[in-house]
């Protein structure tokens, strides 16, 4: 009866975000309740003409198949998972940890906290404006990381400035993943910047900001998912069907309209500590 009632509430109520896990789980529970089942025959001498034996060590190999079923997907993933996640080094992660504080010249090698308390404080009293501009993006910037738990990554389709791009699934919404592979104080900084501006952009015409993470097993900013690939890839794959005046003038306004919205928008530089006009998309 648990079996039951917990297999209708994993289904219906709360299901994993993946697939295989759901499986696992449907397969696990069936097991369960045919396990009780077998048992529950023998006990009562229901099948009388079954050999308990034979019947106990089907029920036992149902559930090794099980067991088998979960280590290999567990093996799965874990392959997978080592095979694309780059961790951070522990002494880039400090650096990555700095950046994350809004600490910037804190070097590419692990430092006492002294160091880190005396950089902030020097940027205090060289230019309190800036400091509070930082800090305002510090806090920004925590309420947009996700947990990497969170974040299945399924295939690779690229590279960043920074880093290798992968499709896959957050929270169960299908996005692009751009991860960090080597940490520094650059790389570091340039991914911050990158998801506050990003976090900042909000136009129809222009990719959206899910999340980004940022731990050492996984240093990444999360963006919507376009199943229909770039513009290049979709004017040479629809060849004719695109040639009609109409289609390309749409295409041609839609990324007017999204240049346009970037290149009047105003953002904070952390480097300058001043607002500037326009984002150029490269």
């Amino acid at each position: 009866m648990l079996s039951l009632l917990s297999l209708a509430v994993y289904r219906e109520v709360e299901p994993f975000s993946r697939p295989a896990t759901n499986t696992l789980v449907y397969i696990a529970q069936y097991g369960i309740l045919l396990t009780y089942a077998g048992a529950l025959a023998i006990e009562t001498d229901i099948a009388k003409n079954v050999d308990n034996f034979a019947f106990g060590m089907f029920l036992l190999a149902a559930n090794l198949v099980v067991l088998v079923v979960a280590a290999g997907i567990a093996a799965t993933r874990h392959a997978i998972v080592g095979r694309w996640l780059h961790r951070i080094d522990d002494d880039d992660a400090w650096v990555l940890d700095a950046v994350k504080n809004g600490v910037f010249d804190a070097g590419d090698s692990a430092a006492g906290e002294a160091g880190l308390e005396f950089t902030f404080s020097a940027a205090k009293s060289s230019c309190s404006s800036a400091v509070r501009g930082i800090s305002d993006n510090t806090e920004l910037l925590r309420q947009f990381i996700i947990d990497a738990r969170g974040v299945n990554l399924d295939r690779r389709v690229g590279a960043g400035a920074f880093g290798e791009v992968f499709a896959g699934t957050c929270l169960g919404q299908p996005v692009a993943i751009k991860t960090l592979k080597h940490a520094n104080s650059e790389t570091a900084r340039a991914l911050r910047a990158e998801v506050l501006l990003t976090a900042s952009l909000r136009h129809p015409n222009v990719v959206s900001f899910v999340g980004a993470c940022w731990e050492q097993e996984l240093t990444c900013l999360i963006l919507e998912w376009l199943p229909r690939g770039s513009l290049g890839g979709l004017l040479k794959a629809s060849g004719a069907s695109l040639r009609w005046e109409e289609p390309l003038l749409r295409l041609a306004t839609d990324v007017a309209r999204g240049m346009a919205y970037l290149h009047a928008r105003e953002f904070f530089n952390e480097v300058t500590g001043e607002l500037e006009r326009c984002i150029v998309h490269r």
